[in-house]
């Protein structure tokens, strides 16, 4: 593509023997096992004359499939374990390309990969730099390519290979996925936490409920904190349940000024983690009077 070597989308039918009728198939993907063009031929190669060694870079899932006499012929039994235990993940993906760049649509960060967004594609990666290898017209006014992606939980039974609308029909469903997460929710970039200065009025009946949190980590931690502030909730009416003898999650931490200390998970404390600030100013300092872990930061 524009003089870069690439991978094709499809098949270039037009270098294959039989392309028209590939092309006339539901599924023409040669690549699929759905695909409902059937094998003309087949042909046994000879390690020694044909090949040296053989290279498996394939996907988990394919093995099952492409490798049933190595797999029958393992005595130890590996092959077949890994294939029963393993499960192989699909994937999902979708890009759009919009008329506004990433700074006009409130991001003021480096670019670079965000996870954790919103379901079904919680992961969004800006990828604008590959603008100039596509063939957009000035008149398109492209100014960023956006990607997302996530894990595919399969709404539909695996149909047999034999069915060569299977792919179409996951493919549309993806697609609705798609649009639907466009219409149902738009990306937001917050100029700073105004809701921090709410002042949540109490819940009825709050005095009668409880709270159990599972988990000792920052997330509980945090629930707790907001229950109790902004809920309402009296702190002996909340309960953390936790495995470890240690609270804080991946944030626990053991050691000593001497010998040192270790921390199991870390985190990078930046600008706009506002929940985490926001939450920090209504903690009170052990060893400050008046003073809150924010003024400690």
């Amino acid at each position: 593509m524009n003089g870069i070597p690439c991978w094709p989308s499809e098949p270039f039918f037009d270098q294959l023997v039989e392309g028209d009728a590939i092309r006339q198939c539901v599924n023409g993907n040669l690549e699929s096992w759905w695909s409902d063009w059937k094998p003309v031929a087949t042909r046994t190669l000879q390690r020694g004359e044909d090949f040296d060694l053989v290279v498996l870079a394939t996907s988990l899932g394919t093995i099952p499939y492409l490798c049933k006499e190595l797999i029958a012929r393992d005595a130890t039994l590996a092959w077949e374990n890994m294939c029963d235990t393993l499960q192989a993940i699909k994937t999902q993906g979708f890009q759009l390309w919009a008329n506004r760049d990433v700074a006009n649509f409130g991001w003021s960060r480096p670019r670079g990969i965000l996870c954790g967004y919103v379901e079904p594609f919680d992961t969004w990666s800006d990828m604008s730099p590959l603008l100039p290898l596509e063939s957009w017209l000035p008149a398109d006014n492209v100014r960023q390519s956006a990607y997302f992606c996530n894990a595919y939980l399969d709404p539909l039974v695996e149909a047999p290979f034999s069915d060569a609308t299977y792919r179409r029909d996951e493919t549309a469903d993806t697609s609705i996925e798609a649009v639907a997460e466009q219409q149902e929710t738009k990306m937001y970039y917050s100029k700073g936490n105004y809701e921090a200065f709410a002042c949540p009025r109490k819940p009825a009946n709050i005095e009668t409920k409880s709270a159990y949190l599972v988990g000792g980590g920052l997330a509980s931690l945090a629930a707790a904190s907001f229950l109790v502030r902004d809920g309402h909730m009296a702190g002996d009416r909340i309960t953390i349940l936790e495995a470890s003898t240690i609270g804080g999650g991946a944030l626990d931490g053991a050691g000593n000024a001497e010998t040192g200390w270790l921390i199991r998970g870390g985190r990078e404390m930046e600008d706009h983690f506002e929940c985490l600030w926001d939450l920090y100013r209504s903690i009170p300092s052990l060893e400050i009077e008046g003073a809150s872990v924010l003024d400690e930061f």
